[in-house]
């Protein structure tokens, strides 16, 4: 007697995820290839947007599944974190390339080479070791670290101390 799956398992999800996890790993090679040769910047800031574009699209997809769908392979909240995390890296992507062609930047640092190889790596990481933590945070700090163009980081240490510093003092 052939054995029948009492709830159905959608494996759509699975193909979402590679799917958005190639796409980033295109962008961050796209965004090496616009440091490192740095020439066409509007065509190639344009390609970054695209895969950024896409990126949406299937960060969407994944979305509207997850809400039609009942029984989910792993864990509707890690699904939606992954989707939604891939997103975040992609759109810091997109900004860097952008910012590079509004603000019209001559000719990008070795520091800023440095540091789109280093994205590179970690998302190329990230695709072959899915489930090591804290690679959104790594990437973050990378960014931020390295390229003033992609945005500041928070004050988190300083915000930290005033809290700190507000709790000790007598009322």
């Amino acid at each position: 007697m052939p054995r029948i799956p009492f709830l159905p398992k959608n494996e759509r999800f699975y193909v979402l995820l590679h799917d958005g996890a190639r796409n980033l790993v295109d962008a961050a090679e796209a965004l090496t290839d616009l440091v490192g040769h740095y020439e066409n910047l509007e065509m190639k800031s344009g390609h970054i947007t695209e895969l950024e574009h896409n990126g949406d699209t299937i960060t969407h997809d994944i979305v509207n599944l997850l809400h039609k769908t009942f029984v989910t392979p792993i864990e509707r909240e890690d699904i939606a974190l992954r989707a939604q995390r891939k997103d975040v890296v992609m759109d810091y992507i997109e900004g860097a390339a952008t910012a590079m062609r509004i603000y019209k930047i001559a000719e990008p640092t070795d520091r800023r080479r440095e540091m789109a190889d280093v994205v590179r790596l970690i998302v190329c990481t990230r695709e072959k070791f899915p489930h090591s933590v804290g690679w959104n945070e790594a990437l973050k700090r990378v960014i931020w670290r390295y390229a003033g163009v992609a945005g500041k980081p928070p004050r988190r240490k300083a915000a930290r101390q005033r809290r700190r510093a507000a709790r000790r003092k007598p009322a």
